[in-house]
């Protein structure tokens, strides 16, 4: 995805869950029809509906569609429909109605890592207007969807992530779909030295510099971004030495950096400030990414090697970390395979903040 079509995708959602959905979360706290154990709510669909009478949001089972679909027999009435049944290419999104009238709305779904918005802002224009503009036809990429959610039972997204993590891959979002599904079809191929090759296929050039575009429109790492696009571009050279010494003290400047615009008081020892971000992402009222991807990310770091003193890692050719490189402990050890799994880590750790960002409105 163009760095356009991201932020064509985040921002509108993120201004929409700042003035509309997080404030109906705690009204919804307010009424106690959500608990403060429910927080912060894990979010996976949405719907701004706009009408004269006022507007309504539906959060999560409460978004109810409706489509019309062309199908392939005849079907009776009641008769239970599948994707087999109706034409991928006819199916078109019914807009609310309210009052008998068609009503704007703004629609978020989301699918494991990957959000999909689709709006129709037109009965808010003039009446005048409004009449000259014939109804629009939204094609619903039902089967796409359908897919993915069937493809997301197979895998088992997260048993992969904790498989990937223990053979010390950091839980990268570009793992999604084509890494994932390689270790769900070949569940002991994480061990072979050829899946280092799979791995770099998902992060290849265009990801990585398609990312590094996106964080410089988004001024994502600040003056950092400066180091993070050098670290990037030895890699892709082949210079491993220099994409790791470059790459790696600028972790704890990222996190601190973010905590300090976020008003969190820093302190001294990184694994503490680890744990505020932690903290402050679980703070928010909405996480509108999988919950368990973030503990994954988290857990990799914390609890993993990254953090861990020098006499804790015994392989600084397969294991990340921090402190051995930082005091210039291990030699010899760069290589393709660790300079990736360091950018990997950068990525998650980007994907967290970014998700922190929608939620808060400040991407």
């Amino acid at each position: 995805m163009s760095t356009h079509d991201q932020l064509m995708t985040y921002r509108p959602m993120s201004q929409l869950l700042k003035i509309f959905v997080v404030p109906e979360i705690d009204k919804r706290v307010a009424s106690g029809t959500i608990t403060a154990a429910d927080l912060p709510l894990q979010v996976f669909q949405f719907r701004l509906v706009m009408a004269p009478s006022g507007n309504t949001v539906e959060i999560n089972d409460q978004v109810d569609l409706r489509a019309k679909v062309k199908t392939t027999r005849p079907i009776a009435a009641g008769e239970l429909l599948t994707l087999a049944d109706i034409d991928p290419a006819e199916c078109y999104l019914d807009g609310p109605v309210v009052d008998g009238k068609p009503a704007a709305f703004f629609l978020c779904q989301s699918s494991f890592l990957n959000f999909m918005t689709m709006f129709d802002f037109t009965p808010n224009a003039p009446q005048s207007t409004a009449a000259e503009e014939p109804p629009r036809a939204m094609r619903y990429p039902i089967a796409e969807i359908v897919q993915a959610r069937h493809m997301l039972q197979q895998m088992q997204p997260i048993a992969k992530y904790e498989q990937l993590s223990a053979e010390n891959w950091p839980p990268g979002p570009a793992y999604y779909p084509n890494v994932l599904w390689h270790v769900h079809s070949h569940p002991n191929g994480v061990r072979h030295a050829a899946f280092a090759d799979v791995v770099a296929g998902s992060y290849n050039e265009t990801y990585l510099r398609g990312q590094v575009d996106f964080w410089t429109e988004t001024k994502f790492f600040g003056d950092r971004l400066t180091y993070i696009k050098k670290s990037v571009d030895e890699y892709l050279a082949g210079d491993y030495v220099s994409a790791i010494y470059i790459l790696v003290p600028h972790f704890e400047g990222a996190v601190k950096d973010y905590l300090a615009v976020a008003g969190v008081p820093l302190r001294y020892r990184f694994e503490s400030c680890v744990a505020d971000l932690k903290t402050l992402v679980l703070s928010r009222r909405a996480l509108m990414f999988p919950r368990k991807v973030l503990d994954k990310i988290f857990a990799f770091i914390e609890t993993g090697t990254f953090l861990a003193e020098t006499g804790g890692v015994s392989n600084p050719g397969e294991e990340v970390t921090r402190h051995g490189i930082a005091h210039g402990v291990f030699k010899n050890f760069e290589s393709r395979n660790i300079a990736l799994k360091y950018l990997i880590l950068l990525d998650a750790l980007g994907y967290v903040l970014l998700h922190d960002k929608l939620v808060t409105a400040t991407l």
